[in-house]
């Protein structure tokens, strides 16, 4: 009976509008698809120029990994093109997280006073 307690609360799931997120094959696609964008954004030789951010990159076994890696980034990319346009093109790959990534809203900071 385990195999069917996946499929109960799936379908539970569904049916109250919540999604269980993406077929493994899809995140799969996806993951190589922001990890190809993340790569390019570092031009046409990371290895020369930031090889441990390159290796994280092309390591990185899950979606969380890419997440986190995004800062690292910006700071790589940020040294050749300044603060601002690092975190431009980021910001694109950042959107590439739809439907990915649970995310939570940031605290307004009027709420911490």
């Amino acid at each position: 009976m385990r195999w069917l307690k996946p499929n109960i609360k799936s379908s539970l799931y569904a049916l109250l509008g919540h999604s269980t997120g993406p077929s493994p094959e899809h995140l799969h696609a996806r993951i190589e698809e922001i990890r190809a964008a993340m790569l390019a954004l570092m031009g046409s030789a990371p290895d020369a120029v930031h090889p441990r951010l390159a290796d994280r990159l092309r390591t990185a076994h899950d979606i969380e990994a890419l997440w986190y890696a995004r800062s690292e980034l910006v700071a790589a990319r940020a040294a050749a093109v300044g603060e601002a346009r690092a975190q431009r093109e980021v910001a694109r790959i950042t959107a590439m997280f739809g439907g990915l990534m649970p995310m939570r809203p940031r605290p307004h900071a009027s709420a911490h006073r």
